[in-house]
């Protein structure tokens, strides 16, 4: 989670190569931590893997490492 003033901005998964054998599981953690935030927008962190997924009003962005450590604070 990333947190500014008490407040949660974001949920963040990080996993090193997102497959067919656990995407379900690393997704819905994701998801599931988002509903519980009441958020929109969630990240997956990988070693270098990218995608974009919308379902039901909420993105999920999976990123590789290098670009998410370059993202702005």
């Amino acid at each position: 989670m990333v947190s500014q003033k008490g407040e949660v901005s974001h949920a963040i998964q990080v996993c090193c190569h997102v497959s067919d054998e656990n995407f379900a599981r690393e997704y819905a953690g994701l998801i599931h931590a988002m509903d519980f935030f009441n958020l929109e927008y969630g990240v997956i962190v990988t070693e270098n893997q990218r995608d974009r997924f919308e379902e039901n009003g909420k993105v999920v962005e999976m990123i590789p490492a290098y670009e998410y450590l370059s993202l702005p604070i």
